[in-house]
């Protein structure tokens, strides 16, 4: 699975750039995206549990960094 990705996006690349007159890439900060929903004692998170799936999914497809 660890290989899929970049295989993918190589041969995912040729097709945009043929097609494309510009290509932008956008650099997410995944850690603030990524960020806890649970809030404090005195304002409590609302949606934790869906933004809690919501993280998993982000860090599940992006690449990342270690």
């Amino acid at each position: 699975m660890r290989r899929r990705r970049p295989d993918g996006a190589h041969k995912a690349a040729p097709a945009l750039v043929g097609g494309s007159d510009l290509i932008v890439a956008e650099a997410l900060r995944v850690a603030g995206t990524t960020r806890s929903a649970s809030g404090t004692l005195q304002a409590p998170g609302r949606n934790v549990a869906q933004k809690s799936v919501l993280n998993r999914s982000i860090l599940d497809a992006g690449r990342g960094c270690s």
